[in-house]
């Protein structure tokens, strides 16, 4: 499961010298349970930036190979998640 969450964080973190647009979690399934394995503050929603954290992610998570995943309808979010893992099939969630 990928869900990107808006208004959880404020629109600047200065500890991080970021501005900030939302929170990315990656969630595995793990006998039946959601367990988050990456979280990312995001400074924009564009799909050139989901591409680059997807492809650090394949690169340091080599065993990571999802069949399917579930996200919401956000279509740069969706594209990124197809170009990088190629076979995903990708399902839409509300």
């Amino acid at each position: 499961m990928v869900d990107g969450t808006f208004g959880l964080i404020p629109g600047r973190l200065d500890v991080l010298n970021v501005r900030a647009s939302q929170v990315l979690n990656i969630l595995c399934d793990f006998k039946g349970a959601a367990i988050c394995i990456l979280t990312v503050v995001m400074s924009a929603r564009k799909l050139p930036l989901y591409k680059k954290i997807f492809e650090w992610f394949r690169q340091e998570i080599t065993a990571f190979r999802p069949l399917e995943v579930m996200s919401d309808f956000e279509p740069a979010l969706r594209i990124a998640i197809e170009k990088t893992f190629l076979g995903t099939r990708v399902r839409g969630c509300k």
